[in-house]
C-alpha cells in the first residue's frame, strides 16, 4: 500500500497564476479566500501551504463570479 503526499502550490506559483504580487495573494490567505494552513515555526514569517485542489477550487469560483455579473 503506497500513500501519497499531498500534492501542494507554492505562494511564487500562485503569484504568476493570478499576476498578483506576494502581499496580494497573501492577503488572500490571510483572509481565507484561499483555503491554507499555516505551518509557521514563528510570528515574524509566516509560511503557508495551499492544496493544489483548494487553489483549483479557488479558481473555478472567482470563474463563476466574473460570469454572473
Amino acid at each position: 500500500m503506497s500513500i501519497e503526499a499531498p500534492d501542494y502550490i507554492t505562494t511564487t506559483e500562485i503569484c504568476q497564476r493570478l499576476a498578483l504580487s506576494r502581499a496580494a495573494v497573501t492577503k488572500l490567505l490571510h483572509t481565507g479566500r484561499i483555503r491554507n494552513f499555516d505551518v509557521s515555526v514563528s510570528q515574524k514569517r509566516k509560511c503557508f501551504r495551499v492544496l493544489r485542489s483548494d487553489f483549483e477550487k479557488f479558481l473555478e469560483e472567482i470563474s463563476s463570479d466574473k460570469r454572473e455579473k
